[in-house]
């Protein structure tokens, strides 16, 4: 299954957009919409590079969620976990609760678990905790009616 370009473009608002390289406020150089980067911060990155950097950033996240074996799920069901993974990292989804239950097919469970990633460094985040509640508005369909 593949991100529709209605989850692209809520990823892409999430992430906001950055023609330079940054750090994160969490210790990673990022640059375009959340790409990691060894680059130098404050390299300029041209948006063809920003886009190509996204496009693989999708395509990795999008193998995280390979599920073998299970009812498929919903476009947007797939767009917000791709959302979610893109954020909180393919390693982190793989060895987490919230992953076993996206891999065993238990979709109706989920929302609750994706709420639960809105901490970093052990606090609660502001901008997190909205970034979960509007991925599993995605989830539940409300940004494709």
């Amino acid at each position: 299954m593949k991100t529709s370009s209605k989850g692209r473009e809520l990823i892409k608002e999430r992430e906001g957009y950055r023609a330079h390289v940054y750090n994160d406020g969490f210790g990673f150089l990022t640059v375009g919409w959340g790409h990691r980067t060894k680059l130098p911060q404050g390299k300029l990155v041209r948006p063809e590079q920003a886009q190509m950097f996204f496009d693989r950033d999708i395509a990795v996240m999008e193998s995280a969620l390979y599920q073998a074996g299970v009812e498929p799920p919903t476009q947007y069901q797939f767009d917000a976990m791709v959302s979610l993974v893109f954020n909180i990292g393919p390693a982190a989804f793989a060895a987490s609760e919230t992953g076993e239950l996206w891999r065993a097919g238990k979709y109706e469970q989920l929302p609750r678990h994706m709420l639960m990633w809105d901490h970093a460094g052990g606090t609660i985040v502001e901008a997190l905790r909205k970034r979960r509640q509007h991925e599993v508005a995605q989830f539940r369909g409300e940004f494709y009616r």
